[in-house]
């Protein structure tokens, strides 16, 4: 509700998750997520002695996974995946339970409409077993838009003095980007650090890349995308660092305020835990950081507010 709130007072919005790939694509578009819960509810006997009086729950669940998998669609960017599933609980008994965890991803509002319609009217095949199924959208999809379009051009002519450029991704996971676009307001996505592997054991963000993404930020927010204006400076000597990954996380964190009339200083604080070559010993479990300090002219027609 939150995120809700401010976007609606807000023109635009950008989200600090990792850019897209190797050239950290800002994501433009984002699908939607649903998470449902899918239980089966059937009757116990004994596998052996009276099987013809059970009515199996793993059975039925079986049914159920195949259904929800066939509403996945590749062509419209639709996917439905059951990703976690158990039921009874002997070998020798008629499993009287099921249980299914279910993520969906559609690119769509109406996608998401109609498939979640689906999901939620899922009905049995086995006479006496009873489904019922919760759950639903848990963050609506995120389209590009005309208005995303120009935002992301102006990001463009801000990075091109930067020597960064800019391309564009549709992706598949979610973020709380997707509350704020929901509110029709543009939202560039994945203006993070640079890196790949996300969720896997090999995730890593380049440290050297961070730079160049902070002064992107900074630039934005100091108002140097519109025509006419000051572009953002950087230290030089961050060029001299040597290209490294810490291969578990990276904490970004940057204050702004303005220190004089139409200059803006930011504080830069990075901080990377344990195996960063050139850091420190691996399975230290020490923090290293680095922090930087620049000013940022601001566009002439603004001042500072005492």
């Amino acid at each position: 509700a939150l995120i809700q709130e401010e976007a609606r007072k807000s023109t635009h919005a950008f989200c600090l998750e990792p850019g897209a790939g190797k050239e950290g694509a800002l994501k433009v578009g984002r699908k939607g997520v649903g998470i449902f819960q899918v239980k089966v509810t059937g009757r116990a006997a004994h596998a052996g002695n009276e099987p013809e009086k059970g009515i199996s729950a793993v059975e039925e669940m079986a049914y159920q996974v195949l259904r929800l998998h066939s509403l996945t669609n590749f062509e419209t960017g639709t996917t439905v995946n059951v990703g976690v599933m158990h039921g009874g609980s002997v070998r020798n008994q008629i499993a009287p339970s099921a249980e299914a965890l279910v993520d969906l991803r559609v690119a769509t509002v109406a996608e998401a409409d109609r498939v979640t319609r689906e999901i939620l009217g899922l009905s049995s095949t086995l006479p006496g077993a009873v489904v019922e199924v919760t759950g639903g959208l848990n963050r609506p999809p995120m389209e590009k838009t005309p208005a995303t379009a120009r935002l992301l051009d102006t990001a463009r002519r801000v990075a091109k003095p930067l020597g960064i450029e800019l391309t564009e991704a549709q992706v598949g996971g979610g973020s709380d980007g997707q509350f704020a676009a929901a509110e029709g307001i543009p939202v560039l996505d994945g203006m993070g650090g640079v890196g790949e592997g996300p969720h896997a054991d090999h995730e890593y963000i380049v440290v050297s890349a961070l730079a160049g993404r902070v002064a992107l930020l900074a630039s934005l927010l100091a108002g140097s995308g519109e025509p006419g204006t000051d572009q953002l400076g950087w230290p030089s000597n961050w060029a001299e660092r040597p290209d490294t990954r810490p291969s578990i996380s990276g904490i970004i964190s940057w204050w702004p305020r303005v220190i004089c009339r139409g200059v803006m200083e930011i504080r830069f604080f990075f901080s990377a835990q344990m195996s960063v070559p050139g850091w420190g010993s691996p399975g230290t479990g020490r923090f290293r950081e680095i922090r930087y300090r620049l000013s940022v002219p601001l566009p002439s027609s603004r001042t500072d507010s005492a």
